[in-house]
């Protein structure tokens, strides 16, 4: 209401106003004209013209009562007072929603970051925040705060790194191949068993079609009075097929018994048997996942040559993953939410630290990685006891008979 009254009152005042200069414009032509007539009777003799008669202003129209709202009067109360915590007062730089540089911009020069020096060629430094001392020591903690939560975005996988990695894949090519061939050779031994248990089935069975044989003949020759030949000729056959190929001396390993971390070579723990030989497609990923994790700790520590970084925090690990192994790292794909419930897995190879680092105390530069398939194996071993431990005994044949199953 009292907006159209305001504007209402507008109207009123722009009418007004063109009122009078409507006045004003008629009141100058007539007195243009006036003159006009005047200098035209004083140039034929005449009387001049009378002064035209100036027209009454008219009076102003008496503006409205308008209401006027009485404003409430001021209180006379002071401001409140802004008060700031003591981590607020800290706070020398107000901080943004968009920042002054990319991030990838930052995290590749921030280490270069420094104070001017008068040294530098500086007639005169001035310091609006903090005197020179105070202004380098922020300085400094900044850039070390942010060296262990920023990417090295420049990194790149070292000789050192290439070579390891070379040798792990070789290594493990190999354990894949031995375990390929010792799986090969117990089918072939399976196979050799049935095949001389039916031969030697057949050979019983002819042995047993040959003595009924050797009976009816040596009947007869009883008969015929030459039971005394019948007997050496029997006796000539009976070491014939008494004779029968050797069995080769099998190494018994009970496989169970045998001490994970005291076992010299996992290629063959006695007779041939590797210590990964039940090992499956899941096993070795997360043997593989191991190694690759503590090879890029050492890595990262060897290539960055700052120790002042503390390492790979778990926000960056599928960023270095992918700059030193060209793929990217998938906890989803070993079962597990995040990369946290993914490291829980291989707790024993990698780990987070204090400072909220990945951390390995696995030496850099092992020989042969064969310890990470003895993590591993200690690891199914112990699975194995609780699921055991779990189940009826019923239950507990019947799950080694589907894993045997699984692995066949």
């Amino acid at each position: 209401e009292k907006r159209q009254k305001e504007i209402e009152k507008r109207k009123k005042a722009a009418e007004k106003e063109r009122k009078r200069k409507l006045a004003e414009v008629k009141k100058q032509a007539a007195k243009a004209k006036y003159e006009a007539e005047k200098k035209k009777a004083e140039a034929e003799g005449k009387d001049p013209p009378p002064e035209p008669e100036e027209e009454k202003a008219e009076e102003p129209e008496e503006e409205e009562n308008e209401e006027v709202e009485e404003e409430p009067a001021a209180m006379d109360e002071d401001p409140p007072k802004v008060t700031l915590t003591d981590e607020e007062k800290k706070i020398v730089f107000r901080k943004v929603p968009v920042p002054d540089m990319a991030l990838f911009a930052l995290n590749t020069s921030f280490t270069k970051f420094s104070v001017p020096e008068k040294d530098e060629g500086f007639d005169d430094i001035k310091y609006e925040w903090a005197k020179g001392g105070k202004a380098g020591e922020y300085l400094k903690k900044w850039v070390l705060d942010r060296k262990q939560t920023s990417r090295v975005e420049d990194i790149a996988p070292s000789n050192w790194f290439k070579t390891k990695w070379a040798l792990w894949q070789r290594t493990l090519n190999a354990w894949s191949k031995k375990q390929s061939d010792y799986k090969a050779a117990l089918a072939k031994k399976e196979a050799d068993k049935r095949a001389k248990a039916a031969k030697k089935a057949a050979a019983e069975k002819m042995a047993a079609a040959k003595a009924a044989a050797e009976a009816a003949k040596k009947e007869k020759a009883k008969a015929e009075g030459k039971e005394e030949e019948a007997k050496e000729e029997a006796k000539e056959e009976a070491k014939a097929m008494e004779v029968e190929e050797p069995e080769e001396e099998e190494v018994v390993v009970d496989f169970e018994a045998v001490d994970i971390f005291g076992v010299k070579e996992v290629n063959d723990v006695g007779g041939g048997m590797p210590l990964f030989k039940d090992f499956l497609n899941e096993d070795w990923a997360l043997v593989s996942l191991s190694y690759e994790l503590q090879l890029l700790v050492h890595a990262f520590r060897k290539d960055c040559n700052d120790p002042e970084r503390g390492g790979i925090v778990m926000e960056h690990l599928g960023f270095y993953y992918n700059k030193y192994y060209g793929k990217s790292l998938s906890a989803k794909s070993f079962g597990v939410e995040n990369d946290a419930a993914l490291l829980d897995l291989i707790k024993d190879a990698v780990f987070v630290n204090k400072d909220k680092a990945l951390d390995t105390l696995l030496d850099e530069e092992m020989e042969y990685p064969q310890v990470f398939v003895k993590i591993e194996e200690e690891k199914k071993k112990e699975e194995e006891e609780e699921e055991k431990a779990l189940c009826e005994p019923s239950q507990a044949m019947d799950l080694a008979a589907a894993r045997k199953e699984q692995e066949m």
